[in-house]
């Protein structure tokens, strides 16, 4: 089954915090990005793992 993978403003929706913090994961290697460079696409699943943002 195909990972569940959504946008930074869904991200930051779901995680309640700022778009600007979902980049700032993404690049301390928190999160991983399945998308490109200009279009960030995360796990949801692993995003869920990740209680502490």
């Amino acid at each position: 089954m195909p990972r569940p993978l959504i946008d930074t403003e869904t991200a930051a929706y779901a995680a309640g915090v700022s778009e600007r913090r979902v980049r700032q994961l993404v690049q301390a290697g928190k999160l991983t990005n399945y998308g490109t460079r200009n279009r960030i696409r995360i796990d949801y699943d692993q995003l869920a793992a990740t209680r502490r943002l």
